[in-house]
């Protein structure tokens, strides 16, 4: 079991068969990043777009795909626009499910640095896709994250280091590959769909034998 996961708690579990790698033989993209979320200033784009044009000198294939609606977009494209990255970033709008996966497959690390957020589901949407994502400390997903072993966790506003995690996943595909195949496997082994479903039925079992036990709570 990874740290922090209780078979006690009902977390949000995630389809594998969806959100599942590519094939072992598909051409993989060498520097796209991939964001999904809401298009608010807690969600942390603002330092994803400026890590992109800091790190465009050093990896000029580096490419950011954003996911998601909201009333800061034209911000964000404007900015996108002062730091010169705006062909280097995609504003995708809102997407299916479907597209989200396939989008979550063929990018190269999942980064959502968000400063409000529980466990969100796309962030164990990516680690089913066996891709690194990169997320805060403080939130709900630190409780699934070890970091730098199935994915990485930063301060909150921490400008330089997630431009140091970008640099050092971009440039290596093994630490990627190693902790993308250990976060697919947290997923598999506790935080399926079908190991939610069980957790759910096993917490209302115990409220049932509780009230059966003691009486005054019926």
């Amino acid at each position: 079991m990874q740290a922090g996961i209780s078979s006690d708690v009902v977390y949000n579990g995630v389809d594998p068969t969806l959100f599942s790698p590519l094939p072992a033989n598909a051409e993989v993209l060498p520097a796209e990043i991939l964001v999904v979320g809401q298009l608010l200033p807690s969600k942390g784009h603002e330092l994803v777009l400026r890590a992109v044009g800091i790190l465009k000198s050093t990896f000029p294939q580096i490419r950011c795909t954003v996911i998601g609606e909201g009333l800061y977009r034209a911000q964000f494209e404007a900015l996108a626009s002062e730091l010169r990255i705006e062909e280097d970033v995609r504003f995708a709008g809102r997407k299916s499910r479907i597209e989200v996966a396939e989008a979550m497959r063929n990018c190269t690390i999942f980064v959502l640095p968000s400063r409000n957020e529980g466990l969100g589901c796309v962030y164990l949407e990516a680690m089913s896709c066996g891709k690194p994502i990169i997320a805060c400390r403080g939130q709900g997903i630190e409780g699934v994250i070890e970091h730098g072993e199935n994915g990485w966790l930063i301060p909150g506003d921490a400008q330089e280091d997630l431009v140091k995690v970008l640099s050092a996943l971009l440039a290596s595909s093994d630490l990627r590959g190693r902790i993308g195949y250990a976060a697919r496997q947290t997923i598999l082994e506790k935080l399926t769909l079908s190991h939610q479903a069980q957790n759910l039925i096993s917490v209302y079992r115990q409220s049932v034998r509780q009230k059966l036990c003691d009486p005054s709570k019926n």
